[in-house]
């Protein structure tokens, strides 16, 4: 078994994996799981109201997930793949803890 299908099941189950990024090492947990979501604050001992950020595999999933501008699209085509965090508004589908509160 490779150590990608053990981290998805670990997250299919709620849990909890570390994976590399460019710059650091994350935390990760299913996003759409309300449990997932509070145990990274609970192991981070991130206060509740400060957000999260999601790791995204694709355009797809990021429209998905959050409210996307036509600016924000050309920054994401021109600077993603990339070193970069973008902060958008959220969906309804992500728990509301995710975002500290603040859509």
């Amino acid at each position: 078994m490779s150590i990608v299908s053990d981290a998805v099941k670990v997250l299919r189950r709620d849990g909890l994996i570390v994976y590399p990024t460019e710059t650091v090492y994350g935390l990760g947990a299913d996003a759409l799981s309300d449990y997932a979501v509070q145990r990274v604050y609970e192991v981070k001992g991130r206060p509740m109201g400060k957000p999260i950020s999601v790791a995204v595999s694709d355009e797809e999933m990021i429209g998905a997930i959050a409210e996307v501008s036509d600016e924000a699209w050309k920054f994401i085509r021109t600077f993603l793949p990339g070193p970069v965090t973008v902060v958008l508004p959220v969906k309804s589908c992500l728990p509301p803890v995710l975002s500290g509160g603040t859509g």
